[in-house]
């Protein structure tokens, strides 16, 4: 069977100082299975490995094949980077394998919960405000990660 090989591009214009999230959806999973703010113009485009996304601030390969895809939404946000750089914990990052979290102030702690409730550890990295989580060893499937008062699901991928 031959494969079909799909080349796409998307550039999003976006004002100088607004950030606008990238989100990509995955067909029968409701929340995107990646998600992330992007402040310039992101090239989106599908090959034999997936979709690349690529952008000042993320170039990454997600193993969605074009047919996966349900859909990718570009959504404005009023808070943009300012506000996730104001203390208040907000996930900046996800490609399937890597969360990194902004804002964590250093006496909040970082848990992770499987969907079925039990406690999972991973490797984490702190530097000042920014935890960076290793999710490589986990299991494909949705997580809950609790940092503060916040919550965020998330949907990793093998």
């Amino acid at each position: 069977m031959k494969s079909l090989f799909l080349f796409l591009s998307i550039f999003v214009s976006l004002s100088a100082s607004a950030a606008v999230e990238l989100r990509v959806y995955q067909k029968g999973v409701a929340s995107p299975v990646f998600t992330c703010l992007v402040a310039d113009k992101p090239q989106i485009s599908f090959d034999a490995s997936g979709i690349i996304i690529k952008s000042s601030e993320v170039e990454t390969t997600l193993s969605l094949k074009y047919n996966e895809v349900e859909r990718i939404e570009f959504k404005d946000t009023d808070t943009g980077i300012h506000e996730l750089n104001s203390g208040t914990p907000g996930l900046v990052y996800v490609d399937g394998q890597t969360v990194i979290l902004n804002g964590v102030a250093s006496k909040e702690s970082v848990t992770i919960w499987s969907i079925d409730g039990k406690s999972v550890s991973c490797n984490m990295e702190r530097a000042g405000d920014v935890i960076k989580l290793h999710l490589g060893h986990l299991s494909q499937g949705n997580y809950i990660i609790h940092v503060g008062k916040q919550t965020f699901k998330i949907f990793k991928r093998s």
